[in-house]
């Protein structure tokens, strides 16, 4: 009797501990590479994308321009400004020149950065990670 309450106990577990899982996995063919240059880190509120990512930040970008047919929504509906967004989620990775993952209140304005990312949605594009090529602080020495 004991037995079967101990297995029904560890199913459960097993089973919360799946839908607590947020981290999606991608194929190196679903991902695209991109680089630009940092205009803004801006916080976010967690708000839900397309794809069900809670964005955390958003990273404003000179410089960046994704080209082909699937991203001629996004480009129309972003071609007002000159800096394209970029969201920053719990799934993505952030990487320092040295590749230690740090947080995105590490990246500094006016860095060089090169990132990998999937279409979140008609408007929004996820970065999957962005390391950090040249810090600002670099460039004005």
């Amino acid at each position: 009797m004991y037995k079967q309450h101990y297995m029904l106990l560890l199913l459960l577990l097993f089973f919360i501990a799946g839908c607590n899982n947020n981290n999606i996995n991608y194929e190196e063919d679903d991902l695209y590479q991109g680089s630009g240059k940092v205009v803004f880190v801006t916080p976010k509120d967690g708000n839900v994308l397309p794809n069900k990512s809670k964005a955390r930040y958003t990273l404003s970008l000179h410089g960046f321009k994704p080209e082909g047919k699937e991203f001629d929504t996004y480009n129309r509906t972003h071609s007002a400004v000159r800096e394209k967004p970029l969201e920053i989620t719990d799934n993505t990775k952030i990487y320092d020149e040295n590749g230690t993952e740090i947080d995105p209140t590490d990246i500094e304005v006016d860095s060089i950065v090169e990132f990998k990312y999937i279409i979140a949605g008609k408007y929004q594009l996820e970065a999957f990670n962005v390391t950090i090529v040249k810090r600002a602080s670099e460039a004005s020495e």
